[in-house]
């Protein structure tokens, strides 16, 4: 698991890495813009660079009121994780207890693939990564969303490669609200990530293939 930051700065929002863990402190700071996530239910350890182990029916990371730079239109997201059971969430942003609207969704389905869903009214966005996980392995997971004219274009990577045909449709116009963004957990629906989380970086932009594969 990686302990410095991530290769690409440009559009870079927020750089949660391990080595800035401090035990089981209540807020995990980011090593660019100082954004903080708040810790529930997590354990903590210093080995490999630091990360975080989420226990798959309570644990979260949440960002209350950070995130003041985000947009959905175009944006990339990337995670060192190594997760230990199928049908988890990596990432929700958007959604509270009682609104589905302006919602956004990473995680891994019931056969160890990666799944991005999007969701706004009437419009909504969605694709699944052509390969899958190794369970009990740590990986390097993420995607890319670019929005031109109305259409988006999502790809899935997985440890610096093409993980998918590129998916193109619809975008969904969300309005997201910094308080919205949980790492391990769509708390709303009780689905929940199992397994460790050693870094998670979040860009405004669309990174290039050559970006993601320096990151990796």
């Amino acid at each position: 698991v990686p302990a410095k930051a991530a290769y690409q700065s440009s559009g870079l929002i927020a750089d949660w890495i391990g080595s800035t863990l401090t035990n089981n402190t209540s807020q995990w700071n980011d090593s660019t813009n100082n954004n903080k996530l708040d810790q529930s239910g997590t354990t903590y350890s210093s080995s490999n660079g630091g990360y975080l182990t989420l226990n798959g029916t309570s644990s979260n990371l949440h960002s209350p009121n950070d995130l003041t730079n985000f947009t959905t239109s175009t944006m990339s997201m990337f995670f060192w994780i190594k997760p230990t059971s199928n049908s988890g969430i990596i990432m929700q942003i958007g959604r509270n207890s009682t609104d589905a609207d302006s919602e956004a969704i990473f995680g891994i389905n019931g056969s160890g693939n990666l799944y991005f869903w999007d969701w706004n009214g009437n419009q909504g966005f969605s694709g699944t990564s052509t390969s899958t996980l190794t369970l009990n392995s740590w990986s390097y997971v993420g995607f890319t969303k670019n929005t031109t004219s109305g259409t988006s274009t999502l790809t899935f990577y997985i440890n610096g490669a093409s993980a998918s045909s590129t998916y193109t449709g619809l975008t969904a116009k969300m309005d997201v609200f910094a308080a919205d963004f949980t790492l391990g957990a769509d708390i709303a629906s009780g689905i929940y990530y199992s397994g460790l989380i050693g870094q998670t970086a979040l860009w405004s932009t669309p990174l290039t293939a050559s970006d993601i594969l320096n990151n990796y």
